[in-house]
């Protein structure tokens, strides 16, 4: 062979072997998910850190907090359930060495202790969480395991176990399409909205007339009822009733399409915050701004003001 030819067979040779080099030591790294569990077998969850612990249990398809019995964020459950079940774990290990699962905060005294329970409450899932300093990544350990993984993306946000944030912040989620009758008894005055057809008619011991869906004060009542929220609360409803619902200031009764009633009284609390007994829970007094019962006891020449549309 010339020397030409045993110099391009050289070269083929050589770029043969850095293909297969770079074919089988992929320098990118290489991540699996952790978890294979489906969300529908977690009956339970616990998390636990230094800052605070808070559980959740699973009754039908409607999450709880455990400790109050009172329902939990859906959007937040949801979105916790999504980064958690979703996430992955680069396959280079950390550490394996138990002296330095502190750093990496995966210890019960520094990391996020999680644990889902199935239905029988036997743990299906038990790791700690920790975080990067800058939270740019989370740090995982098994229970009773020595290795750590880095994980590919930071969800601190996501396990964060303050009892407030895990409420279901809606006190009320109503549908205006669906409301046919509002009842409001105050110390200002009672009045009824009856929905006739398209439009409202507006009844008080001083006048009947049309309400337009166009107006203002009618729109403010329905658009409150649709997402009122709050995620301060007073339990023991009963015990804090005797000390507050002689100081009413109004009581609203609602009807549906579907014949559901619901019914609302707010007391006075303090300057700014009344507290709102629900129907649909009696066992909690919650703390809502007196913007809620300022839009229930204008004036009835508020009702009859078409000017000021809102779209």
């Amino acid at each position: 062979m010339s020397k030409k030819t045993i110099i391009m067979l050289s070269i083929v040779i050589l770029l043969v072997i850095l293909f297969l080099y770079f074919r089988f030591h992929d320098p990118t790294i290489r991540t699996q998910r952790v978890f294979t569990l489906d969300k529908a077998s977690i009956y339970t969850i616990e998390i636990t850190s230094e800052l605070g612990e808070v559980s959740f249990a699973k009754k039908d398809s409607t999450w709880y907090l455990s400790s109050e019995d009172y329902p939990a964020n859906e959007e937040r459950i949801a979105n916790f359930f999504e980064l958690i079940l979703n996430v992955n774990r680069s396959h280079k290990i950390l550490t394996k060495d138990p002296l330095r699962h502190a750093e990496y905060q995966t210890t019960p005294e520094t990391g996020t202790h999680i644990v889902f329970y199935d239905k029988k409450h036997i743990p299906i899932a038990d790791f700690y969480l920790g975080f990067s300093h800058f939270y740019t990544f989370s740090s995982l350990r098994f229970a009773g395991e020595n290795e750590v993984y880095e994980l590919d993306s930071s969800i601190i946000g996501a396990v964060y176990p303050d009892h407030q944030q895990w409420r279901d912040p809606y006190i009320i989620r109503l549908n205006k399409d669906d409301i046919t009758n509002i009842k409001v008894k105050s110390t200002f005055q009672d009045y009824q909205l009856k929905r006739i057809d398209k439009e409202w008619e507006y009844t008080s011991a001083e006048d009947t007339f049309i309400v337009y869906n166009s107006n203002r004060t009618l729109f403010k009542i329905l658009n409150i009822l649709q997402q009122l929220q709050s995620v301060q609360y007073l339990d023991n409803a009963a015990e804090n009733l005797n000390k507050y619902q002689k100081d009413t200031i109004v009581k609203i009764d609602i009807v549906m399409k579907n014949g559901e009633a619901y019914k609302l009284i707010a007391y006075r609390y303090d300057e700014e915050n009344c507290l709102l007994y629900t129907s649909s829970r009696p066992t909690f007094l919650y703390v809502v701004n007196y913007d809620f019962t300022n839009r229930f006891t204008r004036a009835l020449d508020n009702f009859k003001d078409y000017s000021n549309i809102t779209y």
